[in-house]
């Protein structure tokens, strides 16, 4: 039985004198293939609101490779540490094959408004969507969530990795 496919979404990696979110998430995906998998990856531009702390940017990224669930939690999870900023607040979201519809919804109201982390982590829990707050408050999970949920229905840009 192969691995499944998973989309692994990152968000609030980065800090005030750090590369950004994008540019951590493309080493993460490097490092993968350096491992001999094969990934794409995947960017959501997220709302600029007031009651939301963001960078010039904000936006979360997904990165698509079929492996073993629980070793691209510790695989990716530990890279998110060593390269995110300390002062960041970096989360993580794996979502197997496709999200379902109730995630789905949640995800695409992250388009035009803040959800509350308490929901995420909620809906994460009815869906199966692993999450995992690397540091910091933890609300990267809000974005990770809503890129990797997104990603896997095909509503987020695909993007060229560097090698």
């Amino acid at each position: 039985m192969s691995a499944p496919i998973l989309w692994i979404g990152l968000d609030d990696l980065d800090g005030e004198d750090s590369e950004d979110t994008g540019s951590i998430a493309s080493k993460i995906a490097r490092q993968l293939r350096l491992k001999g998998y094969n990934v794409e990856m995947f960017k959501l531009q997220l709302p600029k609101l007031k009651e939301i702390g963001f960078d010039n940017d904000n936006a979360a990224y997904a990165i698509r490779v079929r492996m073993d669930p629980g070793e691209a939690m510790d695989f990716v999870g530990e890279l998110v540490m060593d390269i995110s900023s300390i002062e960041s607040d970096p989360g993580l979201a794996i979502v197997m094959d496709r999200a379902f519809p109730l995630a789905v919804k949640l995800a695409k109201a992250s388009l035009n408004s803040k959800i509350p982390k308490e929901l995420v982590l909620e809906v994460s829990e009815q869906t199966g969507i692993q999450l995992l707050e690397l540091g910091g408050n933890g609300d990267g999970v809000i974005g990770a969530f809503a890129v990797a949920v997104l990603a896997s229905v095909g509503c987020a840009e695909k993007l060229q990795i560097d090698v």
